[in-house]
Order: C-alpha cells, then sequence, then structure tokens
C-alpha cells in the first residue's frame, strides 16, 4: 500500500522524505517503525508526496506493541494508525537522503535434510529489528512475508552498525551490519536494491539468523493417570490429596498398549 501526504509547505525543492508509523506501548510509550522513504508528485497546489522505495512499506495494520515474559516486541492492531512523514535537506546534495539506511533478511536456519550436506535457510515474518544502542527502542523495523526489513539510520558517517533481531519467545539476535558507499558483488545476499546508492550516503547490510526451531517434545511412552470415581461414574483426574474410601480408576497410556485397571 502507498501513502500519500500533502507536500510540506517549508519544505525546499531537493527535500528526502521518510516515512514512520508510531507504535503505542505500555505506559504510554511509543516506538517509530521505519515504513518507507517518498517522493514528491504533482506542482503547486496539486502537489503530494507518495512512498514508493524498494523497502516493505506498509503491509500490516499493526498499531500497538507490547513485551512478552522474555522480552519479546508482541505487536497487535488497533483501529487507527498514525504515520509521520519527515524531511531533511541538504543544499550541497539535494535529493540524497542525511540519514543512513540499514537492509537485510530475517532468516531461519534449517538443518541438512537426508540427502543434504549443508543447512538452508528461509525467511522469517515479523521478526523486529532495531539498532542495539537504541536502549529505548525508539526506531524499530519489521520483516515482510520475504523476511526483508529496512531500518533507518541517523547517525551520521558509515562504518558498522550493532543490531538487535528478536522472534518473539526467543532469544535475541545479535549482528554486525557494515555501511558502505558503492554496491558491493554480495548485495544480492542481503536483499539490497542497487537503487539505494542513489539516495542514499550509507547502506548497511545485516542478514539476522536465528538457530533452527525446537522440536517439541516426543510424546511419553508411558503416561500413567489417576481418576476420581463419583456415585454417578464420572471421571475426574485425582490432583493432589486422595481420601481413604476413594474410588480410583488408574488409567496407562503407552505407545505400545492401552489398559486400565
Amino acid at each position: 500500500m502507498k501513502l500519500a501526504f500533502p507536500k510540506p509547505a517549508d519544505a525546499p525543492d531537493g527535500s528526502f522524505y521518510y516515512v514512520y508509523r508510531r507504535l503505542s506501548g505500555p505506559n504510554n510509550t511509543y516506538t517509530f517503525e521505519t515504513i518507507d522513504h517518498a517522493f514528491v508528485e504533482g506542482t503547486g497546489v496539486n502537489a503530494k508526496v507518495v512512498t514508493g522505495a524498494p523497502f516493505s512499506g506498509l503491509y500490516n495494520s499493526i498499531s500497538a506493541f507490547s513485551f512478552d515474559s522474555v522480552g519479546g516486541f508482541v505487536v497487535q492492531s488497533l483501529q487507527s494508525q498514525n504515520e509521520f512523514l519527515m524531511w531533511t535537506y541538504d543544499s550541497l546534495l539535494p535529493g540524497i537522503a542525511s540519514q543512513g539506511v540499514i537492509v537485510g533478511k530475517a532468516l531461519r536456519t534449517v538443518p541438512p535434510q537426508p540427502g543434504q550436506t549443508e543447512p538452508t535457510y528461509v525467511p522469517i515474518v515479523g521478526a523486529t529489528v532495531w539498532r542495539s544502542d537504541d536502549t529505548q527502542m525508539k526506531t524499530v523495523a519489521r520483516t515482510d512475508i520475504n523476511g526483508h526489513y529496512s531500518l533507518f539510520d541517523p547517525t551520521p558517517g558509515g562504518g558498522t552498525r550493532k543490531i538487535m533481531a528478536n522472534v518473539v519467545g526467543e532469544p535475541t539476535i545479535n549482528v554486525t551490519a557494515a555501511e558502505v558507499v558503492t554496491a558491493q558483488p554480495d548485495d544480492a545476499y542481503f536483499g539490497v536494491d542497487p537503487a539505494l546508492y542513489h539516495y542514499y550516503r550509507n547502506v548497511g547490510r545485516a542478514n539476522p539468523i536465528f538457530p533452527p526451531v525446537v522440536p517439541p517434545p516426543p510424546t511419553p511412552t508411558l503416561d500413567i493417570r489417576i481418576y476420581r470415581v463419583d456415585a454417578s461414574g464420572n471421571r475426574t483426574l485425582a490432583n493432589g490429596i486422595v481420601s481413604t474410601g476413594d474410588s480410583l480408576v488408574f488409567g496407562v497410556n503407552s505407545t505400545l498398549v492401552r489398559v486400565s485397571a
């Protein structure tokens, strides 16, 4: 979905435009999600600023967040959303972003299957990515259906950036993004669109890779349960203390045999 805003009257020609979405959090806190960058369309009173970057853009309706018991970033939808347009201008480099951008893919490791010698990787939808020095998570990015994310980086200059990525219920992954100014041979590995180098002075690349999903424990080979039996013959699990004289049924459930006594 594209977003369109009226062109700010005070934004000079050659301004660069950024679009954020505000997410409401617990205790009147907020974080801002990178949505897209945008371009001017039309002229005069009809001029508008329309999203159109090679970012994930607006593809869901989340508008609030919370944290689970292990610190996972949990999102939810509300009846309304708030998107914001911001612009910057550099007279020496009109049309170029003053911020950097960090892009990549969140991937899940899949162990080698029969006949394979190397693991494979699948995209993770809905992972949250942020700068590790942004301790209050004021700016985040979310991965789309292809596992891609794009995160505005307000720190001037190139170099390395520490990135954190999180999936609900799992430990946080730490990676390092190296911000560069020209296209790299391995850009495709990070999902970098070459057009980004036309608009950003610094493009960081990092793929957070999560470990394989831990399979659920196997079904017990032997499951023993004790039931109370009331006067009508109804059974209830005998949790806790059993009184003398209670009628009991012992159930034994096995993957090999099933009996009751």
